[in-house]
């Protein structure tokens, strides 16, 4: 799937993000950006074993998911809400 999907833009993307944004993230990252959508929304304990499942350190992963989010969508991927974890929503008109 990684394969057919490398520097193809929007095709098959099943992000909610622009393919080109997509591409712009270090491979790495990408299994995880794949599972964000799962939920809406991330405990403190559901991050962790997220970030933990794919190898990263919660606190380091989430530094580099926003870093990635605002300087290639302007703004953070994932928002603090009362110690959640919420996915932003992105209009995509707006990319």
């Amino acid at each position: 799937r990684d394969e057919k999907n490398q520097g193809r833009g929007q095709e098959n993307n099943p992000l909610p993000f622009p393919g080109e944004a997509v591409n712009r993230l270090h491979p790495k990252y990408r299994a995880v950006l794949r599972a964000l959508p799962e939920r809406g929304t991330w405990s403190a304990d559901e991050w962790s074993a997220l970030a933990r499942r794919h190898g990263f350190m919660p606190n380091a992963l989430l530094e580099e998911l926003n870093t990635w989010g605002e300087e290639t969508l302007g703004d953070f991927l994932l928002l603090d809400e009362d110690g959640d974890l919420v996915l932003n929503a992105y209009p995509a008109g707006d990319m």
